[in-house]
């Protein structure tokens, strides 16, 4: 039990922080709040370990997303200009420095755009006005919702939401069965230092395939 629940967070974790957006003229923090929905009856008990907010720190074309369990930490950082992606993770004091070029991201995205239908609902989250859209992929008739504001001047720079018309302020995450809906909390405009785009000299530095051998690994232990 104790391996799936450490399988789901580290998905979970991965997905999460790959919804990350470059600003233009935004720079400073985002926070949002992470609430679970229909989680499995084999995962009660287990809610503490799940992430509970993930922070977004912003400048220029780059961004770094943070969350935090019981089990460590996962940042995730995107490099918009060079389009590169590195996922640092440190689980019970193991740091791993995940790395993705240009290529192996494009591998990652949907083979097709999203259908976006723009609602007129709308609501204000932290502050700001925001609107509604539904999102589809292809021919799935799953569909997810997004609330989204044109205040903050946001240039889309990897997203499984392409195309869509503002900054995303509630979006929905489907995971193994499980309904993630991440909302914004907090937004401070203020200055981000350059360091946090880089990675420590203590993290072993390895590429996704290298990663998913290694977990396959250890997954086949108690």
């Amino acid at each position: 039990m104790k391996k799936l629940v450490s399988t789901f967070i580290l998905s979970v974790l991965i997905i999460a922080t790959s919804n990350v957006f470059a600003q233009k003229a935004f720079e400073g923090t985002i926070t949002y709040n992470i609430e679970y929905e229909d989680l499995p009856e084999e995962m009660e008990g287990y809610e503490a370990m799940l992430p509970k907010e993930t922070l977004m720190k912003i400048k220029g074309a780059k961004t770094r997303t943070e969350q935090n369990t019981t089990m460590g930490s996962t940042i995730s950082i995107y490099d918009g200009d060079a389009e590169t992606s590195t996922t640092l993770m440190n689980m019970m004091g193991n740091k791993v420095a995940i790395k993705m070029n240009k290529e192996e991201l494009k591998k990652q995205e949907p083979k097709q755009d999203p259908k976006i239908t723009y609602m007129d609902e709308t609501k204000e989250i932290a502050g700001y006005k925001c609107k509604k859209a539904e999102i589809t992929y292809g021919e799935k008739s799953e569909t997810l919702t997004v609330f989204y504001t044109e205040e903050i001047n946001a240039q889309e720079a990897k997203s499984q939401y392409k195309g869509l018309k503002g900054f995303p302020m509630q979006y929905e995450i489907h995971n193994q069965g499980i309904k993630m809906v991440m909302t914004v909390k907090e937004v401070n405009q203020e200055k981000v230092a350059s360091v946090e785009f880089t990675t420590p000299e203590d993290y072993q530095t390895m590429t996704m395939e290298e990663f998913q051998k290694m977990m396959g690994g250890q997954a086949g232990g108690e």
